[in-house]
């Protein structure tokens, strides 16, 4: 049977593992990390050049997809050699993703991997290409013991934890330089690359990304992600439907970034404050998109601080144009509603790592809860009247395959 995209495998794959625009110039010899930065707010029409001392460039590669196909490329991709072997924390990075992207997101797995002097290798060792044909809906896989796939699917999207996400065209995300996800040495990044071709002909794809570093003696303020979504995102034929829930914060913390995850059902999401001393979501929008592609990410110029019990209600405004059902899924036929966010811990706890944090709601307007024990690292559950979880963890030790 004719797979229903090949990747172009002998075209050029050329991960720059040189630093692009690293060159000294006298003129700059004494200028500081934040003095190196480029402008946050730049709007940019191609993906710039990277001082060396900043971090580095990287390509995923190129791929072939058939018209019609909808499809998953998970490569993954070594550190550079020259920031082999040391702790780094990622500030932001720069985007540069073609027409068809149907999301992107890269993760940073902290296993090694003998990649033998190679730019990339697959996921599965075999075929960077998912079929998402393959793969299941997922509401039966988180009540059957956390399955996700028929046959293959997305075991084959690698591991790891989500670092950063980004959408059609060129763009960039940079923060406050004080703050960062930290990269352990020794390991190596995972793409996600969802390719939904809707044109009559083949389209080849790409990916190339800029990586800001920074030294963790220099991040007082470590991020991680705070990522929730719902199951609950069923839409009969022809219809709209609201979808919503609050993803509560264990403890307090400091959000640095809002953005969102949905397909192409999504009209528009909206991110409110709960206000967990009241009981209640205050109405004014703290974050909004429209376009479900290329989210917004919003950097918060000013950490929004959640104090433990308060929380981010998320909103998904559906409009199912089609003759057909639409449930929660991977694929292009399903959809997802998920908050995606980065958050560090207070600015008392400098230089303590945040952890991941994570939840599933399982039906419309109920929580997304979660607790999380600092001492133990550990998640824990909520707990209904009976003394059952009121609602699923996502595993936040692995890439968070809901979101895929």
């Amino acid at each position: 049977m004719k797979h229903p995209a090949r990747h172009a495998l002998a075209l050029p794959l050329l991960l720059t593992l040189a630093a692009c625009g690293g060159e000294d110039d006298s003129s700059d010899q004494e200028a500081t990390y934040e003095e190196l930065l480029p402008d946050r707010a730049e709007k940019l029409d191609a993906l710039p050049s990277i001082d060396g001392r900043l971090g580095y460039q990287l390509d995923e590669g190129a791929f072939d997809v058939d018209p019609g196909a909808d499809v998953t490329y998970c490569v993954r991709i070594p550190v550079p050699e020259e920031w082999v072997g040391r702790d780094v924390g990622l500030i932001g990075w720069d985007w540069d993703l073609p027409v068809n992207t149907h999301h992107f997101f890269m993760a940073y797995s902290e296993r090694e991997v003998d990649f033998g002097g190679a730019p990339f290798i697959p996921c599965d060792g075999k075929d960077p290409i998912v079929d998402n044909s393959t793969v299941l809906g997922l509401e039966e896989a988180f009540g059957g013991g956390g399955a996700v796939t028929a046959g293959e699917g997305l075991s084959r999207t690698g591991e790891g934890k989500l670092v950063f996400g980004a959408g059609v065209g060129v763009g960039r995300y940079l923060g406050d330089p004080g703050y960062g996800r930290i990269l352990k040495a020794g390991g190596h990044l995972v793409t996600n690359h969802h390719v939904l071709n809707m044109s009559p002909d083949v389209v080849t794809m790409t990916g190339r990304f800029n990586m800001y570093l920074r030294a963790p003696e220099d991040l007082p303020h470590r991020t991680h992600e705070l990522n929730c979504l719902t199951l609950d995102v069923n839409m009969e034929p022809r219809s709209k439907r609201t979808v919503t829930s609050t993803c509560t914060a264990p403890h307090d913390i400091d959000v640095v970034l809002l953005a969102s995850h949905g397909h192409n059902h999504l009209k528009r999401f909206e991110t409110r404050l709960y206000d967990g001393q009241r009981g209640e979501t205050l109405p004014d929008p703290l974050y909004v998109s429209e376009d479900w592609d290329s989210p917004l990410l919003a950097y918060q110029e000013k950490p929004l601080r959640l104090r433990k019990g308060d929380g981010l209600t998320y909103t998904c405004h559906y409009e199912n144009d089609t003759d057909d059902a639409v449930t929660f899924g991977t694929n292009v036929a399903n959809e997802m509603c998920a908050t995606m966010n980065a958050y560090a811990l207070p600015p008392e706890r400098a230089f303590e790592d945040a952890p991941p944090l994570g939840a599933v709601a399982l039906k419309n307007e109920s929580p997304s809860c979660i607790t999380f024990d600092l001492e133990t690292n550990q998640p824990i559950p909520l707990l209904d009247a009976d003394g059952k979880p009121s609602c699923d963890l996502q595993d936040t030790t692995k890439s968070p395959i809901p979101f895929f």
